[in-house]
Formats: structure tokens, C-alpha cells, sequence
């Protein structure tokens, strides 16, 4: 994750009249992103849906196959690209592309300026552009609400919502009612620090949710919608507004969840679920009680790496043994060739896939392919 300048994520990059106002503003920017790759849009949006835009590489130029595919991401499809004359200022590795990209059917151009950020936060922040992006244009979400759908659909899918990342994000990329924008406005009224009035906040948003959910239309979407609703309605704690000592928003996001309150549950229902997303690790922790522990030992013993149970006698002077309400969890590394470690859980280069199966206290779910393993060093029963 880079460390840009906190005016980065307040990025507004307005539309430019003509090619010359956006090379004007492409070098117009602060020491600490002048290696970073800029793009204006121009606001002269053409015929047939096309938008144009410059884009500045301060370094080396990625492949046009590569740009292609970035903004398909997006939803924009790239049509054309000419190469502008380098101003005198700027060093002869930079490059000055005008491209012309063709625009998705349904799309907000207001939503062009999100785009422009969102393609300097994957140099700043490493924002992960991929399909999720097309929300930008379609619904108007800037890069940060994308990494707070990710994070939810993602949580919802290995909680058993049952349907592909490429579908989900179709279905919400569709336009209204689908699009998924209510949920997050109500997520930042129950959790955004900077609001006052948060009541009443609340309330508006919570009635605009259930009036964008009575418009679903189709099974599929009033799962999706209702699924990532009751993500943000289970939600208790997160980190999601705090900040690093730079300013920057935290690379890594946590979830404090009331398993009850999901759209979609097992047969047994965690006291509280821990979620925790990045862009190379997830993770979940899940308990069943108020206080639980992996294992257990004695207050009194030393600490080892080995966890007993408590030992008590019953008043026939039989030992008894004390289990206290127990937790799970498990991580999915997203680095490729990661190798596993051994520890207290184990964590697989796979997709996350205990979740749901664990509420029956099993460590395997069918879509799954994510196994908690018991580490050699820990014996099988309560004692060692």
C-alpha cells in the first residue's frame, strides 16, 4: 500500500474543457504523487456514449492490452489512443495518452471523477480495481465504498449466499433497484465518527434501505441486496473510519458481526462473528459465547504453547473437567505460492471455507476448500 498524501483520498479531479486544460492539471499536482499515473476526463462527453480522457505516465508505460483490461474493469472500453507531445517540463520517460473509451449502456457522468480517483488509489493505495469497479460509473460509489462491497459480498458469499462474484456484481451493476448504494449510505450513518444528527440519520437511511429492498425484482436480487443489508444491520464495531499515523485510510478492514442479525444463518448460530479483510489476507473468527477461548488452560499453570483444560474435583473427589465456551477461525491468504505455517490455525493459500459448516462444528464446507487443522503439538483431548 503506498503512503499518498491524505489530500489523495479527497480527490474531486473535475472535468477539463479541452485536451490543453487537462495537461494543466495533470501538472498541476504535489511532490508526493508526481510518480503516480493521472487521468482528467474531459467534459465535452461525445456522441454514442464515449467519453474521452488524458492520462499522464510519469514512468514507465504499461501495455495497451494491460490498460485495456484495466478499464474494462470499469466498464469503459478503449477505442482509441493518441499520443500527445511531452511538455518541456517533464522527463523523457513520462508518457501523455489521450484515450477515447466507449461507455457502458447505464452509467452516471457525474461518476467520471470517481473513476480518475479510484485509478490514482490503485497506484496510492493499492486499490484492487476488478469487477467490483464497474460500480463506480453504474452507481456512483467512489473507490473506498468498493472496497466496502467487496469486503461484504465476499463475507456473504462463504456465509452461504450461493452465487459467483460475477454475478453479484452484474446484478448490481444493472442500475436501480439493484445497486447496492442505500446499504453503505446507512452503513456510514451508523458508523461515521463525523456525524451529528446520527438519529435521524439513521432513521432516513434505514427507510430508504427497505424502500430500495420492496424494489427488487428478482429473486437473485432481493437475496443479494437483503444479504448485504443484514451485513451492515449485524455489524456492531469496525475499524472502517479509523486511520493510519500518515492520515491514509488503514490497508486492512475489521467486522465485529451479531450472527443473529444475517440474512443468512445455519443451523447453528455463532455468538458473534470477527471478520477481517485486505487485499492479500481474510479471515474470520467466530465464538460462541461472550468469552471463549481456542483451548484453555490453567490460571495458575505456565503459559505454554499447549492448552489444557481446567481440572476441578466434584464432591465425590472425581476430576472434572471445565471446557469454557469455545471459538474458531480461520485465514485465507490471496499471495500466490504462499505456503502454509504451522500455529494455532493453520493458513491456506484458498478461498475461506469454514465458515458455515463450522456452525455445525465442522472445519470442511462443500464450497470449500479451506481446512482448520489440528497443529501436532496439541493433543487430541483435554489432557495432555
Amino acid at each position: 500500500m503506498g503512503n499518498g498524501a491524505s489530500t489523495a483520498d479527497q480527490l474531486t479531479s473535475p472535468l477539463a474543457v479541452d485536451v490543453n486544460e487537462a495537461i494543466g492539471r495533470l501538472l498541476l499536482t504535489s511532490s508526493d504523487r508526481s510518480d503516480t499515473p493521472r487521468m482528467v476526463f474531459l467534459c465535452d462527453l461525445a456522441r454514442d456514449a464515449t467519453v474521452e480522457a488524458v492520462i499522464l505516465w510519469p514512468g514507465t508505460t504499461p501495455l495497451l492490452a494491460d490498460v485495456a483490461t484495466m478499464f474494462e474493469h470499469f466498464g469503459l472500453r478503449v477505442a482509441d489512443r493518441d499520443t500527445l507531445p511531452l511538455p518541456a517540463d517533464l522527463s523523457g520517460s513520462a508518457a501523455l495518452h489521450k484515450f477515447t473509451f466507449r461507455a457502458p449502456q447505464v452509467w452516471q457522468s457525474r461518476s467520471l471523477s470517481l473513476v480518475s480517483e479510484a485509478f490514482e488509489a490503485h497506484a496510492l493505495h493499492g486499490f484492487e480495481i476488478d469487477d467490483y469497479a464497474k460500480l463506480i460509473l453504474t452507481a456512483g460509489l467512489s473507490w473506498r465504498d468498493i472496497v466496502l462491497v467487496r469486503a461484504a459480498s465476499r463475507f456473504v458469499r462463504q456465509a452461504g449466499l450461493g452465487l459467483s462474484e460475477h454475478y453479484v456484481t452484474d446484478t448490481c451493476c444493472c442500475g436501480t433497484p439493484s445497486s447496492p448504494s442505500p446499504s453503505w449510505r446507512y452503513f456510514g450513518a451508523r458508523f461515521d465518527p463525523e456525524l451529528d444528527d446520527r438519529d435521524a440519520v439513521i432513521a432516513d437511511a434505514a427507510a430508504d434501505v427497505h424502500e430500495h429492498l420492496d424494489a427488487a425484482t428478482t429473486l437473485d436480487e432481493d437475496r443479494i441486496m437483503r444479504s448485504l443489508e443484514s451485513f451492515v444491520t449485524a455489524c456492531l464495531r469496525t475499524n472502517w473510519y479509523q486511520l493510519d499515523g500518515a492520515g491514509t485510510p488503514k490497508p486492512y478492514s475489521s467486522f465485529k458481526l451479531d450472527s443473529s442479525k444475517l440474512a443468512l444463518t445455519g443451523p447453528v448460530v455463532p455468538y458473534r462473528e470477527i471478520y477481517v479483510y485486505a487485499n492479500d489476507v481474510e479471515g474470520i473468527h467466530l465464538r460462541s459465547g461472550a468469552v471463549a477461548r481456542v483451548g484453555c488452560g490453567s490460571p495458575t499453570a505456565p503459559r505454554t504453547t499447549a492448552p489444557k483444560c481446567w481440572i476441578d474435583e466434584d464432591p465425590d473427589g472425581e476430576e472434572l473437567p471445565i471446557v469454557p465456551v469455545g471459538a474458531q477461525g480461520c485465514l485465507r491468504s490471496q499471495e500466490p505460492g504462499y505456503q502454509p505455517r504451522r500455529g494455532v490455525y493453520d493458513v491456506h493459500p484458498r478461498p475461506v471455507g469454514c465458515h458455515r459448516q463450522h456452525r455445525r462444528w465442522s472445519h470442511r464446507r462443500t464450497a470449500a476448500h479451506c481446512h482448520l487443522r489440528r497443529p501436532r503439538h496439541l493433543p487430541r483431548g483435554g489432557r495432555r
